[in-house]
């Protein structure tokens, strides 16, 4: 598994911040609260007040594409016939 690594800056502070491991970020403790981590997907996720005062040095991964979501070689299942025909039923 290859490491992720991201790092951003908050301009309200001007602290760097870096998120390297799934589920363990990082914040800067100013008045913008930001907070920078990967979730348990993989994904980027940035929180702050305002991200307007955020600014990202290096990081955002592209996602990781399932193989078995993409393949297209999947055989597809036969239509289902009818169990009884309806029009040979008699209402009492």
């Amino acid at each position: 598994m290859e490491t992720q690594l991201a790092k951003i800056r908050c301009m309200a502070c001007n602290a760097t911040l870096v998120a390297e491991k799934t589920l363990r970020g990082s914040s800067c403790g100013c008045d913008n609260q930001t907070y920078v981590t990967f979730d348990r997907h993989g994904q980027l996720c940035i929180t702050g007040k305002d991200l307007s005062l955020v600014e990202l040095i290096q990081g955002c991964p592209k996602p990781k594409k399932n193989p078995r979501y993409y393949d297209t070689n999947i055989p597809q299942t036969p239509k289902r016939k009818p169990t009884s025909d309806l029009s040979k039923i008699q209402i009492l």
